[in-house]
Order: structure tokens, then sequence, then C-alpha cells
């Protein structure tokens, strides 16, 4: 029996084995090494996967972008029937066992997949049930970036670095920071733009081509739509190795044609790449990590394949980028992971955790309160604690969210406990609330009242239909790392009582700037990357060194 690496991609998708020592891709049955994200239902109600299901002509039995509806109720129409995305992307990944299974001569009983790193635990837990559908053990999801990173230090014979990962794909575009340490692997910071891609070029292809010929896209049958657009993505494959490409289409049985040439293309995708710079810099920014810390850009992707692209890049970055296997290397990062127990590939939360907090009890504003943080490193145990609002309260209720943002009615509340406290004035009695949360999704929540009372409660996605022995081994694991990183308290204390006592001889607006940075530390410091976290501490020892003079540079030096 034999394991799989699989990059399950919202457009293509391949799959590979670790053989020899290095992972070796898998052909298909045509035998191409990347698989079009495509599944037609043909009529006999056999599937077709891949290329084969692009030619068919009927689009009404084809579906794709499917996987970008994983963890949602979304079902996707082909002809008649409809379907769940998990069984649209089970059929897909029980063709990639198939071909696996053909080449190896062997049965084929586990893989491990890459995700975006912006998939939440409703489409990471998809994903494995998909996986078990397809006669699949799902053992580990890895983090696009983590397998792009571990691909590139692997085969450049990398030993340290920090790197800026821009994998811009058919369906979104994903930038994260990461950094190779002591033999880990951390997605420093990650941000993604679901509504920019390849397939957004091939529309934006699509209506110029269409304006210059007097056509209307959006008056076009489906089935004209996806032909044209079809046709554009071959032209946007053409001009990332010409400069010229030449297009043409048939429409109401009338023939129309466009020449189209890079720097119109660039002109067109202005606007697209302004996202896409803008998405940098926040990624840059929310890192702590300066332009001239980073190694190199390595991009991904099919649009980085694109010159103009590049060109884009490089005149706005000013930094040298790598182009590196944009096909293949999440597929090669998941297939080294395999074969290679020596590097430590670490995960992060992709959405913040809290509960609803309140200002007094005729409070009509709630807000959520943050205890784990998105971009947290996981395993990660966090502990809060809130107080009673009114005099004589007898019970607390803690109300469970997940979301960014800072109002609570925009975020989405998972579950509540209510625990019990001693009745007293108000703000005297408090519940202690404590955040485990794991790779695989599970997130468990205990309190602990000021007379001791306690209740714990587990949130796991429906879809993950453990047994209840591995939901066990799940919380035992999830018990082991609550008091991690207390070792650095020490030295935390130490650096705010030396800011505390410099605020107190300070005046004006050096009080300010203080509190300013001693809020921003604090805040920040609940990261559990150890990364950021030493430039945290190192730009905060600075920062107090230096306080009593140019305290504002010091301020935004750090956050540019």
């Amino acid at each position: 029996m034999a394991t799989i690496a699989i990059d399950l991609g919202a457009t293509y998708s391949s799959v590979c084995v670790y053989e020899n020592n290095v992972p070796k891709l898998i052909p298909n049955s045509l035998g191409k090494y990347i698989t079009p994200t495509v599944v037609s239902i043909l009529e006999s109600e056999n599937i077709v996967v891949g290329e084969g299901a692009k030619l068919n002509t009927n689009t009404s039995k084809l579906a794709s972008n499917f996987i970008q509806y994983l963890g949602t109720q979304t079902r996707i129409s082909v002809d008649d029937k409809s379907y769940t995305a998990v069984k649209m992307t089970s059929f897909l990944l029980r063709s990639l066992k198939n071909d696996a299974e053909k080449y190896l001569n062997t049965p084929v009983t586990e893989a491990v997949i890459t995700v975006p790193t912006h998939f939440n635990d409703h489409q990471r837990h998809a994903i494995k049930f998909a996986g078990e559908l397809a006669g699949l053990y799902v053992s580990k999801l890895i983090n696009a970036p983590s397998a792009i990173t571990l691909n590139y230090i692997t085969q450049k014979n990398i030993s340290e670095g920090t790197f800026l990962i821009v994998d811009f794909g058919g369906n979104s575009l994903g930038v994260s920071i990461t950094s190779y340490f002591n033999g880990i692997i951390e997605v420093i910071s990650s941000n993604s733009n679901t509504r920019i891609g390849g397939q957004y070029i091939d529309k934006i292809i699509a209506e110029y081509f269409c304006e210059n010929n007097g056509v209307d896209f959006d008056k076009l049958s489906y089935s004209e739509q996806i032909i044209l657009l079809q046709k554009a993505e071959i032209i946007k494959k053409i001009l990332s190795k010409s400069p010229y490409a030449f297009l043409e289409c048939e429409i109401n049985e009338k023939t129309y044609n466009l020449n189209l040439s890079e720097t119109i293309l660039e002109q067109l995708c202005n606007k697209l790449f302004e996202k896409c710079i803008a998405l940098i810099r926040k990624t840059i920014t929310e890192s702590f990590i300066a332009m001239s810390e980073i190694n190199d850009i390595i991009l991904v992707g099919g649009i980085s394949k694109l010159n103009i692209f590049r060109n884009y890049l490089d005149n706005n970055l000013k930094i040298h980028h790598t182009l590196f296997n944009p096909d293949t290397a999440e597929v090669f990062g998941a297939g080294h992971f395999l074969g290679n127990s020596q590097i430590t590939i670490t995960d992060i939360c992709p959405f913040s955790l809290g509960v609803a907090t309140y200002i007094n009890q005729i409070d009509k504003i709630p807000t959520m309160t943050t205890i784990i943080p998105k971009n947290h490193i996981l395993p990660v145990s966090k502990c809060s604690t809130f107080y009673t609002l009114e005099d004589n309260q007898t019970d607390i209720k803690i109300e469970i969210f997940k979301g960014e943002n800072y109002l609570l009615e925009k975020n989405e509340k998972l579950d509540e406990i209510i625990i019990n406290v001693p009745p007293n004035k108000a703000g005297k009695e408090f519940v202690k609330v404590y955040f485990s949360y794991d790779i695989n999704g599970v997130l468990k929540v205990d309190t602990l009242s000021s007379d001791g009372d306690k209740k714990s409660l587990i949130i796991a996605d429906k879809s993950l239909y453990f047994s209840k022995a591995r939901l066990n081994m799940e919380i035992n694991k999830l018990d082991k790392v609550k008091f991690a990183y207390l070792q650095e308290q020490d030295f935390i204390t130490n650096l705010i009582k030396q800011a505390d006592e410099i605020y107190a001889e300070a005046g004006g607006d050096n009080k300010i700037e203080i509190s300013r940075a001693l809020e921003f530390f604090l805040t920040q410091m609940q990261t559990n990357s150890e990364v950021k976290k030493r430039r945290l501490l190192n730009w905060f020892f600075n920062f107090i060194e230096d306080m009593k003079t140019n305290i504002e540079d010091k301020w935004n030096g750090f956050i540019i």
C-alpha cells in the first residue's frame, strides 16, 4: 500500500509519490502530469475527469470551480442533477487515486493534500471527507505556502531564510511570508483574494474581444461564453511565451477575431496587478519583516508565467524573484514532506477565535474579544479572563465566535457556555476561558469560575466524523500544549516594567507614544510564531532603549 501527495487546485490538480529519495509526478490516463479540475458526468452516469471532461461540448454536463464551494451548502448542477462540492471533489480524488494505483501497481490508501492558507475549518474538513469518500485517508493537510517553501529549500539546498510566496493561480491570489529556521517551516503571515486570479484575466480578455467586435458578452449564451473563455485562456498562455497572439471565435455563425499584444494585456490587467501589490504590502506589514530581510520572492501559479506580471512586480517591489516550478511547486513540496522527517511544518489558524464582550448590561453593540488571533501557529492554547457586569450576578454566559470583525454581529457564532459565579459586586467575580485549537480544526473551550466551577465544550465541524476514541486522542494532544512559552514571561515582564517606569517620567505626546507601543506589543505578543515573537521582543527592547529620543521614528520604523 502506498501514500501519495496531491495538489488539489481550483483549476488544475496533480499527484506525486516519493520514490528513491525524490518526489516523482504520476501521469494521468492521458499521460499528462497536470489534470484540469473539471468533472463531466455523462448520460450513462460514467464520470470523466480532467482533459477528457473539458472536451465535452455539452457544458450542462460539466462541473468546474467546485473546489471554492467546499465547506458550504452550495450545490453544483450537472445536467438535471445537483451534487455537493464534497461529492464532486471525491470524484476528482478518486480519479487521481486510480491514476496512482495504475502507475504504482499497488493499492493507494493514504494521501497528504495541499490547501490554501485561507481555507477555514469547514473547507479543510470537507476535503478530508471527500478523501474518505474517495477511499483515501487524508493524514495531513499542508498549507500551500509551506509546501512551496519545503520544495524550494530542498531543491536549492537552503539552510535557512525568509521568503515571500506569491501564488497567483486560476481562481485566487495567495500571498504569504514564510521562514525556514532550525528545521521548522513557519507561515508568518498570509492573505488571499479569492476575487482575482487567472480566470478573471480570461474574462478580461473575453470582454475586450467582445468590445472590439461590437458584441455584448453578457448577452451571449452560457455555452458561447464558456467557449470564448476557453479560447481566452489559450491566448493568455500564448502571451506567456510570445509578445503577440491572435484570437478567433465563432458567435452566432459569424466569425470574429482579435490581435492582442502583451502591452495591451498589461494595460487591461493593471488594476488587477495593483490589487496584487496591495495584498503583498499588507502581508509584509503584518509580518513585521522589512523587504530587505526577505531572501527571495517565490512565484508560483499560472499567472506567474506572464512576463507582464513579473515585470510589474520587478518595477514595484525592487527585489529579486524566482519563478520556481510554478505548476508543480506545491505537489513536489507535499511529496518532499512524505520523505522528509527532519523538517517540521507548522500550521496556522485561518481566522480569529474569541468571545462576545459587553461594556455594561444595557450594551446594544457587543464586540468580539479575540483570544486566538488569525495567523496564530497551531496547535495553541490561550487564556483570557472575563468579569461580571452586574451586582449579584450569578452566572456568566460565554458566547464563542470566529471572524475578523470588531463588531460581534458580523462574526459567526459557534456555541456558548453558561457558568455559575457567586453573587457579589460587579467586577468582583470572574471566569477564566481557555481556548485550545489543534491542526484538525477541533476547538476545546475550558472555563473556570472564581469559585471553582468548571465547564468544558468541544467544538468540531460535524463533517469530521471522528470516532470517540479518535476525538479523545486529539483532546489529550491539546492538553499537552496549554502552558507553552511561559518561560519567556519573566523577560517580557521586565520589559513592560521598564516601559512603565519611563512612561511615568514622560509627558505629553511621549506618553501617548509609549502607551500606544505598549498596547501594540502586548497585543501582538499573543502570537505563537517564534520568528514573529523574536522580532517583536527585539523591536520592543530597542524601543525602550531609545524611548526618550526619536520615539516616533522608532515606532514607524517597526511598522514599515
